[in-house]
C-alpha cells in the first residue's frame, strides 16, 4: 500500500513482541494486503519508530528509518525515500477518475498500492469497461466496512462515485491497478488510531533490523 508498507516479519514482531494482536498476522502473510491490517501494523511501527530509545523522533527521521532501519534513519542512502514520500504524501489521487486516475507510481515514482495476495487473487469482477474490479468488502471486516461507511467523507466520496453497500469497488489506475484514495487512506488511518492505537504506551523493547 505504498507509504505503509510492512514486512511479514517485522508485522508478526510487533504482534508478538509489543502486543499489537488486533489482527492474527502469525502465519497469515496475505493478511498484510488487506487496507486495515496493512495500516495497522505500519502505524504500530510508526508509533514505535516515533519514541526510538526513548527520544521523539522527528517526521523525517520515522520516514528513513521506516523504510531503511534505525541504523540507516539519517545515512544519506535513505534521503531518497525521505523526498519520495513528501512528493507522495501531496499527490495521492482521488476517486475523480475511478478507472484513470493517476497511481502513486506515476505521482512519485514509487510502487503503487498492491491490494493482491501473495497468490496474486483480488477478488476481481470483469467490467465492461475491461477493469477487473477489487472490491472493498473482500479486503475488510464486515465492522471495519461499517466504520468507513459512517466516515462523512468516505460517505460523501463513494456516494458520488455510485458505490452501493456490500459491493465497493476500489479505484483503479491507468495500469487498472487498485489503489486507495486520499480520502479512503486517510479515513482507514484515522479509524485505526481511534480504535487501536490513541492510548497505547510505546514499548522500550529492540528491535534487531533485518
Amino acid at each position: 500500500m505504498g507509504i505503509m508498507q510492512v514486512l511479514q516479519k517485522m508485522a508478526e514482531w510487533l504482534f508478538s513482541e509489543l502486543g499489537y494482536r488486533s489482527y492474527e498476522v502469525e502465519g497469515n502473510p496475505d493478511l498484510l494486503y488487506r487496507p486495515f491490517v496493512n495500516m495497522y501494523f505500519g502505524a504500530a511501527y510508526l508509533k514505535w519508530l516515533s519514541n526510538f530509545e526513548q527520544i521523539e523522533r522527528t517526521e523525517e527521521f520515522v520516514v528513513r528509518a521506516f523504510k531503511g532501519g534505525t541504523k540507516k534513519a539519517t545515512h544519506k542512502s535513505t534521503l531518497s525515500y525521505w523526498k519520495r514520500y513528501s512528493s507522495v504524501k501531496e499527490s495521492l489521487p482521488s476517486r475523480k477518475h475511478l478507472d484513470g486516475g493517476p497511481s502513486l507510481n506515476e505521482a512519485a515514482g514509487s510502487a503503487a498500492p498492491a491490494l493482491t495476495d501473495a497468490a496474486g487473487s483480488a477478488a476481481p469482477a470483469l467490467t465492461d469497461t475491461g477493469v477487473a474490479y477489487t472490491y472493498w468488502d473482500s479486503r475488510a471486516s464486515p465492522e471495519d466496512m461499517e466504520e468507513l461507511w459512517n466516515h462523512p467523507d468516505v460517505i460523501k466520496e463513494w456516494t458520488k462515485s455510485g458505490e452501493k453497500r456490500g459491493k465497493v469497488r476500489f479505484s483503479h489506475d491507468v495500469k487498472k491497478r487498485p489503489y486507495l484514495s486520499r480520502v479512503e487512506l486517510k479515513a482507514v488511518a484515522e479509524i485505526i488510531l481511534s480504535k487501536y492505537l490513541s492510548s497505547r504506551e510505546i514499548k522500550p523493547t529492540g528491535w534487531k533490523e533485518l
